[in-house]
């Protein structure tokens, strides 16, 4: 017989053969399993093991903070407990019976002499502990605050308890029959309970006079003092007002407590006025320590007392004349509100003058809560003013002008964070005389900020002002628009107080300084498209009304100021131009949608005037400029033009406007070939290609009246450049050299050469072209295609290209023409011969 053999898996070819104990069982199984049991562990260690000790350690914290929070009460209790576990100690270790009458009663009065001494001692050193802190106090309110309810109620406690146990012990010397073994238990316990409360009253009272030691604690004091002392005031004053309102009801009630804070609460308003002294001198006491928070939170005191009263007087404050000024107003509470204004101010210069950056910056933050509660007050006798606002502004203002004397820049910067809020508070509430206030110390503040070479402080005015500019149309600001006007001529300033400084080298010519100069153009772009999107969120009519007006007049406005900035700056080529150029077509931008909406149709001629003006403000720029180089920013202005005239085909009954962006192309292209000191010719013929854009899609369109344009000022710039060529030119260069050898200098026919190149890239680079750039050569890939422009070429200069699509139409075309010619001679032949027969015969 043959023996098989046993086959082999080839997954088990490599397996070694598994090693038996004597029990049968395998001693890789155990291995594994061992592996397994030393991974787990492993694995405990390090994530199990390391989260659970981590709760220990957070509920170890917890338990801590919990017992530092409770701790007084829990040592308090754990002393009476304590005194009553003696208690039974001594009843369970002594014989009642055998203590005597004598002995209880000589106890008692031991008790009551050491209760005595501990009054002494204890509350004498409580006068001392308080004595040291009592240079920070007023002598009016140190004896309220220092000996309050809570030790006056811990004083009367231990002497009551110190007499009850002499009383205990006369008692139990002179009556020795009562005196049984429950008394004699009973009063062990309830002694030594007293004992123990009585040291509990003293650490109560410990505490309670180290907390008033704390400076902190008495400003809160203060504080609480004067608001409650607000609150009582107002009672009263509802009170009386009532009673005025029962004998005259046609006085309101609001009126009422006006009358009666002006005439029969005024005395208690200069108790207040003394109470906001008080904490000031606290706070200026603190100061002088170097106690930083500490004072900031006493003059946040006093910016709460303030903050409740406006919330008392919010709908019953008056308008009166003022004092000072003829044809001027001020609140019925100018005189209170002065007095904590000056305090406030002169606080805050003291801070700036010790370099107490904290403390002067906090008074910023103290006049902006002020503002934010004092814009809800309501005035009963006059609407759209509010003198407590403009208080609250004059006095910041008094405060901005001695940090820019003391050139504390951070104060400086922290106003001018804040301006903006309070700008929009005037805004929201109409109030005309403060924020013009408001524009002039922007105005200000920007100045500061360009004279110590500080550029973040003139950032936060440019956007203080933005926020202006939208806040007029958010809040339907009567007035509106006086304060657009300011507000683009300050940005205005600033831009040429920034140019000088750049031109003349007192400003650093870097990205920072760069950047903050053109920023406010930059950004305004945002603000406007905001501004032209919220007129579409308007429901009711008259609103719509309303911000069509403004709106029209804020793109007046801007027009304006634009062209007085091209007469002062006289420059069409610097960072700053790139920043116009690229607002100009954005407003252009906007505008042209405007056309396009039906809720426009009424202003139409408006937003066309407008637009117009707006194409041709590039060219001023141009114009009042004694020269310039093609730089980036100069190409803006251009494709501002370009672009806009692209955009404009888009919109019907707009040739007209399409013709004027023609027209304002060419007037820059004619003071190119005056002012453009270091061209050779090529930039003019570049800005002309942006002519031909328009030339070529209005020939797609058929256009007439603009492709007629378009061709008459094409052929003006050859006539032109031909009679310029020489002598601009060509008289640079050297005897013997030919011009055409020179590829990068211009020739006679550089325009056709131009048009040439662009329709070689425009089939190179029509789907590899960068579709960010958003300039005009790119948008007009979507509009047209190679063969519109061969088309023009051919229509312009009887050539096209040689490998063109349009070669074919144009043999058929000519084919066309002459046969037409042929005809036409036939016909004059036929008439010829006919008006001879016609001879013949007469």
């Amino acid at each position: 017989m043959v023996k098989k053999s046993k086959s082999i898996h080839p997954q088990n070819m490599n397996n070694k053969p598994s090693v038996k104990d004597g029990n049968g069982f395998s001693l890789n199984t155990w291995q594994k399993k061992i592996r397994v049991v030393f991974i787990k562990i492993i694995n405990y260690l390090n994530c199990d093991c390391r989260i659970t000790s981590w709760r220990f350690i957070s509920r170890y914290k917890k338990l801590t903070i919990w017992f530092s929070k409770y701790s007084d009460f829990i040592r308090r209790i754990i002393i009476i407990t304590i005194a009553l576990l003696i208690a039974r100690v001594v009843i369970h270790f002594i014989d009642i019976s055998s203590l005597s009458v004598n002995a209880i009663s000589n106890y008692f009065i031991s008790i009551g002499v050491m209760t005595g001494g501990i009054i002494a001692i204890v509350f004498t050193l409580s006068i001392f502990a308080q004595q040291s802190a009592a240079d920070l106090y007023s002598s009016q309110y140190f004896e309220v605050y220092a000996h309050d309810w809570k030790e006056k109620l811990t004083y009367t406690v231990i002497v009551i308890i110190t007499l009850l146990f002499f009383g205990g012990g006369i008692f139990f010397n002179g009556n020795p029959q009562v005196v049984v073994e429950t008394v004699k238990t009973s009063s062990i316990y309830f002694s030594l309970f007293l004992i123990g409360f009585i040291f509990v009253l003293v650490d109560w009272q410990y505490k309670n006079v180290w907390t008033k030691v704390n400076p902190l604690k008495a400003l809160i004091f203060l504080e609480k003092q004067a608001i409650k002392f607000l609150n009582s005031v107002h009672k009263d004053a509802k009170r009386i007002a009532k009673i005025i309102k029962s004998k005259n009801t046609g006085v309101s009630e609001e009126h009422s407590i006006a009358l009666v804070y002006n005439n029969y609460l005024s005395p208690h308003l200069s108790n207040l006025d003394r109470q906001i002294e008080n904490l000031f001198e606290i706070s200026m006491k603190l100061s002088d320590r170097q106690e930083i928070n500490t004072t900031n939170r006493g003059i946040a005191a006093v910016r709460n007392i303030l903050s409740k009263f406006f919330e008392l007087r919010r709908d019953s404050s008056l308008i009166l004349p003022s004092h000072l000024c003829i044809f001027s107003v001020e609140s019925d509470s100018q005189g209170f509100l002065s007095k904590s204004f000056e305090r406030l101010n002169n606080a805050g210069e003291k801070f700036i003058r010790s370099r107490r950056v904290e403390n002067a910056v906090f008074i910023v933050d103290v006049y902006k809560s002020l503002a934010q509660h004092s814009k809800d007050i309501k005035f009963i006798n006059r609407q759209y003013e509010n003198p407590i606002f403009a208080q609250i502004k004059g006095y910041l203002s008094f405060y901005v002008d001695f940090a820019i004397r003391e050139k504390d820049e951070e104060v400086v910067f922290q106003v001018a964070q804040i301006t903006g809020d309070l700008a929009l508070v005037a805004v929201e509430k109409n109030l005309q005389t403060p924020l013009l206030g408001i524009q002039e110390d922007l105005l200000k503040l920007s100045i500061f900020g360009i004279t110590e070479k500080k550029t973040f402080i003139i950032d936060e005015c440019h956007k203080c002002w933005l926020r202006i500019l939208g806040g007029l149309f958010q809040y339907k600001f009567f007035g509106a628009e006086d304060q657009i006007t300011k507000v683009l001529e300050n940005i205005k300033t600033v831009i040429m107080y920034m140019n000088t400084a750049i031109t003349s080298g007192y400003l650093s010519n870097d990205v920072t300084t760069i950047m903050s100069w053109r920023k406010p153009y930059d950004e305004i772009m945002m603000t406007i498209g905001v501004i032209v999107n919220g007129f579409f969120k308007l429901k009711k009519e008259e609103d719509k009304e309303f911000y069509k007006n403004i709106l029209i007049n804020f793109f007046e406005e801007l027009n304006h100021n634009l062209r007085n900035l091209s007469e002062e700056i006289k420059n069409c080529d610097s960072t700053l131009i790139g920043s116009v150029g690229r607002l100009i077509y954005q407003v252009n931008f906007l505008m042209i949608g405007l056309l396009g909406k039906k809720e426009f149709d009424g202003v139409r001629k408006e937003l066309i005037k407008q637009l117009k003006w707006n194409i041709h403000l590039p060219t001023l720029f141009v114009h009042h400029a004694e020269s310039f180089r093609a730089s980036n920013s100069f190409c803006s202005l251009n494709e501002a033009i370009a672009k806009t005239g692209l955009k404009l085909f888009e919109i019907k009954n707009c040739d007209d406007l399409i013709i004027n962006c023609v027209k304002a192309l060419y007037s820059i292209v004619k003071n190119g070939f005056e002012k453009n000191k270091k061209g050779y010719g090529l930039d003019e013929s570049r800005i002309m290609l942006k002519i031909v854009y328009l030339g070529v899609l209005a020939l797609k369109q058929n256009k007439q009246s603009i492709l007629t344009e378009v061709g008459i000022r094409i052929y003006e710039f050859e006539d032109m450049f031909e009679n310029l060529y020489e002598n601009k030119y060509l008289a640079k260069l050297p005897k013997g050299i030919n011009p055409d050898t020179i590829s990068c200098f211009p020739k006679k026919d550089q325009l056709f050469r131009e048009v040439f190149k662009w329709r070689g890239d425009f089939v190179n680079e029509k789907y590899i072209r960068y579709r960010l750039m958003d300039d005009a050569k790119n948008k007009m890939f979507e509009l047209i295609d190679e063969h519109d422009i061969d088309i023009f070429m051919f229509e312009v200069w009887r050539m096209f290209s040689t490998d063109s699509s349009i070669r074919q139409e144009i043999e058929e075309k000519f084919k066309k023409a002459a046969q037409k010619n042929e005809v036409k001679k036939l016909n004059r032949v036929l008439q010829k011969f006919l008006i001879k027969k016609q001879n013949e015969k007469h």
